[in-house]
């Protein structure tokens, strides 16, 4: 064993990660696209998984 299980508050975080990336930074156009396109797809992507089973 390496030692004990404890729990180690520090490592946790509540801050959001939309937080760290400024309002003006190019991830966030691109996520919003990326969202939309991955949306638009997600119908295929399901049948293509239901078919699989």
């Amino acid at each position: 064993m390496s030692g004990a299980d404890g729990y180690n508050e520090a490592l946790f975080t509540t801050i959001r990660l939309e937080e760290f990336v400024p309002i003006n930074h190019l991830l966030r156009p691109i996520r919003a696209w990326l969202n939309e396109a991955l949306t638009k797809i997600d119908a295929r992507f399901s049948a293509m998984y239901e078919a699989d089973v």
